[in-house]
């Protein structure tokens, strides 16, 4: 960590604007010694540093964002004994340490029941991530129930968005506390109704601020929002709250286009995540039911 921080005060004193020549070798070599570190996650950061470089307008202030969590993580490292248990655990995950599903499993375990807001899946470092977001009908918590398979292999989905499974779950260690592991259940899913969600957009924003306040690592935050209108701004997607507020919705024209039909031109929930910028739409919610996206 503290080479990383040596590395990344490197790059800002030479400017941002040398980051453009820079070939993928230089990024490279610095993830490789991440992952020598057993720093994984903070390894996949530095690597998609060079795509930040490449993304068009506006990457110089794109890439100061990354390099300064980054930043913020080498740092943290330097003060680890002094931090409080949680923050800890935040420098932890975010630098790629894994929990022992045992060591999680014999913490506290926190009874709902569970809404199944959305599921994503993304290539991660030679494996696949597969995602499914749960929001707690009494508690009002959201959670995040996290799995891997190898490339190639067919992702088993037991919970399917729209359904409500009543579970107790165990929290892993930190500020944010979204990631969990589903440690009993209860009878079988059942179809819900619709999707428990924030009124508009800007509820969405203070939840997602209060999040990176809390934990500035989190990089995917789930989104349900009970009424905006997806739109088609010039070649992009976006989505319009009741007050006007927009954001703009990362995907492609197949899924942008399921989208708008599904709305037929009035207000949807949408399900969604965070990441970046941008929404990535997961699912809607109609008068016919929920949507997978």
């Amino acid at each position: 960590m503290a080479e990383l921080e040596r590395w990344l005060s490197d790059l800002a004193a030479s400017g941002l604007a040398q980051a453009q020549g820079r070939p993928f070798s230089y990024w490279d070599a610095m993830a490789a010694r991440l992952v020598d570190a057993q720093a994984p996650a903070a390894a996949t950061q530095v690597r998609r540093l060079p795509g930040v470089v490449r993304s068009g307008d506006g990457w110089p202030s794109r890439l100061l964002g990354h390099i300064s969590r980054l930043h913020l993580l080498a740092s943290g490292w330097s003060r680890y004994e002094r931090l409080p248990e949680a923050q800890k655990a935040d420098l932890r995950t975010a630098a790629g340490w894994p929990w022992p599903s045992e060591q999680v499993l014999a913490g506290p375990k926190e009874h709902d029941r569970w809404y199944v807001l959305a599921r994503s899946e993304t290539e991660e470092e030679r494996v696949t991530a597969l995602r499914t977001w749960l929001w707690g009908i009494e508690t009002n918590r959201l959670a995040l129930v996290l799995d891997f398979a190898r490339p190639g292999a067919s992702p088993a989905w037991e919970l399917w968005p729209g359904n409500v499974i009543d579970a107790a779950v165990a929290r892993f260690p930190g500020t944010a506390q979204l990631r969990v592991i589903v440690a009993e259940r209860s009878g079988e899913a059942e179809v819900g109704g619709a999707p428990p969600a924030w009124a508009d957009l800007g509820q969405v924003v203070r939840a997602r601020g209060e999040a990176l306040a809390s934990d500035p690592w989190t990089e995917r935050w789930p989104v349900s929002v009970a009424s905006v209108v997806p739109e088609r701004l010039g070649d992009n997607w976006a989505v319009t709250d009741r007050d006007g507020r927009y954001i703009a919705l990362a995907t492609d024209d197949a899924v942008g286009w399921r989208l708008l039909a599904s709305a037929g031109g009035r207000p949807v929930g949408l399900l969604a995540e965070w990441v970046g910028e941008s929404l990535v739409p997961l699912g809607a919610w109609t008068d016919g039911g929920m949507v997978v996206l």
